[in-house]
């Protein structure tokens, strides 16, 4: 019997549900034909296909609530102090230092400070991840005018990500973590897509990561 795959892109509960009785069928049908006695039990858990529709229903929600970026000028040193005392306790807690570097502490951003700070803390808990087995953990957060263009940088010397890797983090549940959900980064794109700009990463491996956010 050939294996089948159900890619579902409306999220629409009735459609939904459908799929996923759908799914169960065939999961049924698999389960009889090979092993008939693990029938109930197989049953009565959740099959993979209907995690992962699940998943993809969740953020494919997410991503289309947010329809345009409430934006407000902030002061970049004002967000990263917000950012500073929301990171703290687990900076501190796995002793982690954190430079905050501001050329211009006038600096302002046009943004949605709601969206991006979501961005920011995604990026600051992968980064607190990448450097949990350093020596000496450092996470720096950057904020400054290139080519006319504002950008924040977070950047980490954590293990790096392999070169192989870097074009698929920002695909829909893809992850390097086990704890991983994969969505975090593709949220994050979206978000900055938004905004008129764009998320780019430089990574080595055994050096650490860059993650710019161009606006």
């Amino acid at each position: 019997m050939k294996h089948s795959r159900i890619l579902v892109v409306d999220d629409d509960p009735d459609v939904l549900t459908a799929v996923r009785l759908l799914l169960k069928h065939r999961v049924g049908e698999i389960i009889t034909e090979r092993n008939p006695e693990q029938l109930p039990a197989i049953l009565g858990r959740e099959p993979l296909d209907l995690v992962l529709l699940d998943k993809f229903a969740g953020t494919y929600r997410s991503l289309n609530k947010i329809e345009r970026p409430n934006r407000s000028t902030v002061y970049a040193a004002d967000l990263f102090e917000n950012l500073y005392q929301l990171m703290e306790p687990s900076l501190l807690q796995k002793n982690i230092e954190l430079d905050i570097i501001l050329k211009d502490t006038q600096l302002q951003l046009e943004l949605d400070v709601s969206l991006i700070e979501q961005v920011l803390i995604n990026l600051l808990l992968n980064a607190i991840e990448a450097v949990k087995e350093v020596p000496a953990p450092y996470i720096r957060l950057s904020a400054s005018i290139d080519g006319g263009r504002p950008k924040i940088q977070v950047s980490d010397n954590g293990k790096g990500i392999p070169a192989d890797l870097l074009e698929s983090i920002f695909i829909p549940f893809f992850t390097t973590r086990k704890t991983g959900s994969g969505v975090g980064l593709t949220l994050s794109k979206q978000i900055m897509l938004l905004h008129g700009g764009n998320i780019l990463v430089h990574s080595e491996e055994g050096k650490g990561s860059t993650f710019t956010l161009q606006f």
